[in-house]
């Protein structure tokens, strides 16, 4: 189809080509192609939506009250213990943020959330061991170890996704609806965090409401099997997704209008002044 646009100082044509339906469309301008993304729908936004829920439920069943309380037991009412398992997330998680953004940029963030989906799949089975393979096999004071080793490797998860995930999702989302989807996101996670404790209701109930050992690892279960789903989630974002220059912002679109109205001349720049105008 052809568009006509008109500014008060000069008249552009363009013409969008509509390939097959898994490409994106094509903005040509002066036998130059520029990708432009549909307005929604974007692979990776969604993606990266549903992400924010499955995530923030599983850590709400596996890494927050069930495993403190799990851990205050093992080690006889110790608020030292708790806090150096829990601690050991954050700890390994800011130690690796770092040199997994550095790592992204080299080799591309879908190859390191492929990492850390990996690395996810890892800490659910060190969990699920510890859970129920470990108990009654090792001394309590090894288990513990265990499981500030499970803690540790979930910091590796958290911290090898987390920079990657927020750039390609920035990436993803073109200028004007930035706040929205970030605002839906935190919704998402806040509405998580309360879905990991409403789904611990029922199994509490069914198991005597007791917090024993053995209520904590059932809770700590449905924790696992959801987190297979946040893991594989992280498979199928793709670098090809994002919008390019579609996705700069407001101030650097009215850079690009301003000297397109006072005459761009035949530079590189003005195939992507059109495409942040459309």
């Amino acid at each position: 189809s052809t568009l006509e646009s008109k500014t008060p100082k000069y008249k552009f044509m363009c013409q969008i080509a509509h390939p097959h339906a898994d490409a994106q469309p094509q903005l040509q301008i002066a036998n130059t192609t520029v990708a432009v993304p549909p307005p929604r729908g974007n692979k990776n936004v969604q993606l990266t939506l549903r992400y924010a829920l499955l995530l923030s439920a599983t850590s709400s069943l596996l890494t927050q009250s069930p495993l403190s309380y799990y851990i205050h037991d093992l080690k006889h009412d110790s608020n030292l213990a708790v806090g150096l398992v829990i601690g050991a997330q954050g700890t390994v998680a800011l130690i690796v943020a770092l040199p997994s953004a550095v790592a992204a940029d080299y080799c591309g963030r879908q190859r390191m959330l492929r990492a850390a989906a990996a690395v996810g799949l890892l800490a659910l089975a060190f969990h699920a061991t510890c859970l129920f393979y470990l108990p009654g096999r090792v001394s309590n004071d090894a288990l513990f170890k265990s499981f500030i080793g499970v803690s540790s490797t979930w910091g590796v998860f958290m911290g090898m996704h987390s920079a990657p995930l927020e750039a390609l999702f920035g990436d993803s989302v073109e200028s004007g609806r930035r706040s929205r989807l970030y605002v839906r996101r935190s919704a998402l996670r806040t509405v998580g965090s309360a879905l990991g404790p409403l789904l611990s209701i029922p199994v509490f109930a069914l198991s005597g409401d007791q917090w024993t050992p053995d209520e904590l690892t059932r809770v700590m279960a449905v924790g696992i099997f959801i987190g297979l789903l946040p893991c594989a989630c992280l498979f199928f974002f793709r670098d090809e997704f994002a919008l390019g220059a579609a996705s700069e912002s407001l101030a650097e679109t009215s850079r690009c209008r301003a000297e397109r109205e006072h005459g761009c001349g035949g530079g590189g720049t003005a195939p992507l002044c059109a495409a942040a105008a459309l």
